[in-house]
């Protein structure tokens, strides 16, 4: 589950910095809807297989938050793909 916060607890993985807002704004678009209204997943995770699968989706859903904030213009996905 990903949850925003001033802080990152112990155990949690980090995905963005900054204000909440500008972080939500990365975030939240990229995001998993999980079935429980308001809460965000990290894509991949919820289905992958063992821990290192879980590691990898969270791995390429930091690597696209962070090509966001380098260039929040620049579109992630090219049309039709």
């Amino acid at each position: 589950m990903i949850e925003f916060g001033p802080r990152i607890p112990n155990g949690a993985l980090p995905i963005d910095r900054g204000t909440e807002r500008s972080v939500r704004a990365r975030v939240e678009p990229l995001a998993r809807r999980a079935y429980q209204a308001g809460v965000l997943l990290v894509p991949g995770i919820p289905e992958a297989e063992n821990d290192v699968a879980a590691l990898e989706a969270y791995e390429r859903f930091k690597s696209l938050i962070d090509r966001k904030r380098r260039k929040p213009r620049l579109p992630l996905f090219a049309k039709g793909a």
